[in-house]
C-alpha cells in the first residue's frame, strides 16, 4: 500500500522548486532562484492555488529586480497584484480573513509598480470589509497603506544587470506572464449582502460566519 503524501513530505522534498529556490537565493544565485520561483508559480497556477502562485511570482520579481531587470520585475509585480485580486474574488464567500489579506497585498503590489488608481481601488475594497468586521483590531489607514507601499518600493536592485546570457531567465518571465494571462482576472467583489430585506442582525451574522 502506497503511503499518502503529507504536507511535511512536500516541504522537505528535494524536488520542491520553492525550497530549492530559497536555497539558491540564500547562496546568491538569484537568476536560478528566480527561474525556480517561476516554475513553482506556474505549477501552483495550474493547480488553482492562486495565492501561492502570487507569492512565488513576487519572490521571482524581487530576485529579478535585484539583478537589475527592473522593467521585467515591474511586469511581474503587476501580474502578482492581479493574481491577488483574483484570489480575493475566489475566497470572498468563504474566508473574510483571506479576502482582506488578498485585497491588501493586491493594492501593495499595484503601488510598487506605479498603478496608483488600481491600488486605491483595492484599498477601498479592503476598507469596506474591514470597517464591518474589524478583524485586525481596526481598519488600517490609507496613510499606513501608502507607507507600507513606499517601504516595499525601496527594495530596489542594480541599475543594470551584469553581463551574461540572461535569455533563459527572461524567457521564463515571459512564459509565466503569458500563462498568468490565460484566464481573465475578475474584479474582487466584496461578499456583502445588498438585500433591502436583510436585517442588520442577519447582515452581521453573515460576516461572522465567514471569518476564518
Amino acid at each position: 500500500m502506497q503511503k499518502a503524501t503529507t504536507w511535511v513530505d512536500r516541504i522537505t522534498d528535494e524536488k520542491n522548486p520553492w525550497l530549492n529556490a530559497i536555497r539558491l537565493e540564500e547562496r546568491g544565485d538569484l537568476g536560478s532562484a528566480a527561474e525556480l520561483y517561476l516554475q513553482d508559480a506556474s505549477e501552483n497556477l495550474a493547480s488553482g492555488h492562486v495565492a501561492r502562485a502570487a507569492l512565488a511570482a513576487s519572490s521571482a520579481a524581487a530576485c529579478i529586480e535585484t539583478i537589475g531587470f527592473r522593467e521585467k520585475a515591474m511586469q511581474l509585480y503587476s501580474k502578482v497584484a492581479l493574481l491577488y485580486t483574483q484570489n480575493a474574488a475566489r475566497v470572498a464567500r468563504t474566508s473574510i480573513r483571506e479576502l482582506m489579506w488578498s485585497l491588501w497585498e493586491s493594492g501593495q503590489y499595484h503601488l510598487i509598480c506605479g498603478e496608483g488608481e488600481l491600488a486605491e481601488a483595492m484599498y477601498r475594497k479592503y476598507s469596506l470589509v474591514a470597517s464591518r468586521v474589524e478583524l485586525f483590531g481596526g481598519v488600517r489607514t490609507l496613510r499606513l497603506f501608502e507607507e507600507e507601499g513606499e517601504r516595499r518600493k525601496q527594495m530596489t536592485g542594480s541599475a543594470e544587470p551584469p553581463a551574461g546570457d540572461w535569455s533563459e531567465l527572461l524567457g521564463a518571465v515571459d512564459s509565466f506572464l503569458k500563462k498568468a494571462t490565460g484566464d481573465r482576472v475578475r474584479p474582487a467583489h466584496v461578499a456583502v449582502s445588498r438585500s433591502k430585506t436583510a436585517g442588520r442582525a442577519d447582515y452581521e451574522k453573515n460576516f461572522i460566519n465567514q471569518l476564518g
